[in-house]
């Protein structure tokens, strides 16, 4: 092992944003901007690209670079403009802008590959005939979950709370599913290229992938009389499904029709994590999770099955079933109805008829 290794690993602690408190050492982590001015940021990120020429072009239209400036986050900081969740879509914009260099950053290289005295902080994985144009400090932490935890795990705001609760998950969910041991990469950062070429891709695949979320479940329908019954089943899927942020959710829907078309039934569920307004005994209102239905929660095997059923009423039972299965996100969650929520993608993971 590297000598230096604990030394500059160090250093970058003093380098990192702060997940929590600025001044709360314990959980200085990456991902974070070093302290170095905004011009600065934006020409080291170009001069990464211009090096790396494949990874900044998957990184280009990846959902990284995109983090401040895609329509969604931003409609959502106006509604809670709230400085910690520029520190993960923009995390080089320290002073919480929403325009400008470093929100069109994003999450830039920096943010992953912070500098350290001239070296970059890098994963350990490392073709051997590929010379290297500047110094590097390889961490087995880009291998572990730990490395993505500081944006995909956290909680909400203490103001207002009685008790901790967590706004992101993740990589508990992670921890207690049966690919523990499998790292984040290895799924989001899949090897690509050839040879020379070949590394991790920073495309970052994920929920925007509608392949990839279509072959992260497999879901049989069946029908009895007037119901429907969704077996949904993960497919090598690490965590809770869909996980992340609060703005996600499975709907499950089904509607029966007469003769001539006209909808005499309709039933809907959403699986999700579900969320409700309450008192909190300093009398104040904070919003707090009361149930949980997602697929994937405390599966003890491979495969993670759950079953919903659609009861349609009496009167649908002669008639012709029409269903889907949507991976939906949200614009913003509503005081109301879950069937208010104004949705702003969805993918269709399966539909058919009954």
């Amino acid at each position: 092992m590297d000598t230096r290794i604990p030394k500059l690993l160090a250093t970058l602690a003093l380098f990192c944003a702060c997940a929590g408190s600025p001044h709360d050492e314990s959980k200085w982590v990456m991902p974070g901007p070093g302290p170095i001015h905004v011009q600065s940021i934006v020409q080291a990120n170009s001069k990464c690209e211009g090096c790396h020429r494949d990874i900044a072009k998957e990184w280009q239209s990846s959902r990284h670079h995109l983090a401040a400036t895609n329509p969604q986050y931003r409609a959502a900081y106006v509604i809670e403009p709230f400085a910690f969740c520029q520190a993960c879509h923009a995390p080089g914009a320290n002073n919480g802008e929403t325009v400008g260099p470093l929100a069109e950053l994003g999450v830039g290289c920096l943010s992953c590959h912070p500098s350290i005295g001239g070296a970059t902080l890098t994963g350990t994985s490392h073709h051997p005939l590929i010379s290297l144009s500047h110094a590097v400090v390889r961490s087995n932490a880009y291998s572990l979950a730990g490395a993505c935890a500081s944006c995909h795990e956290f909680e909400f705001p203490a103001q207002g709370r009685d008790a901790v609760a967590f706004m992101q998950r993740t990589v508990s969910e992670h921890a207690n599913s049966p690919f523990a041991k499998t790292a984040c990469a290895d799924c989001h950062m899949p090897r690509v290229g050839s040879f020379g070429r070949r590394h991790r891709s920073h495309a970052f695949a994920g929920t925007r992938d509608p392949v990839q979320l279509r072959n992260a479940m497999r879901i049989e329908v069946t029908r009895s009389e007037q119901t429907l019954e969704f077996s949904m089943t993960l497919n090598h899927v690490g965590h809770a499904f869909p996980t992340g942020d609060l703005f996600r959710r499975l709907t499950v829907e089904a509607r029966a029709r007469d003769a001539v078309g006209v909808v005499k039934s309709l039933r809907r569920r959403y699986l999700s994590r579900h969320f409700a307004r309450q008192h909190q005994g300093h009398g104040g209102m904070a919003l707090v999770e009361v149930d949980d239905d997602r697929p994937g929660l405390e599966c003890l095997q491979d495969a993670c099955t759950i079953r919903t059923i659609l009861d349609l009423g009496v009167t649908a039972r002669n008639l012709p079933f029409e269903f889907n299965v949507a991976y939906e996100r949200v614009q913003h969650l509503t005081r109301g109805s879950e069937d208010l929520a104004e949705v702003a993608e969805r993918v269709i993971l399966k539909e058919g008829k009954r």
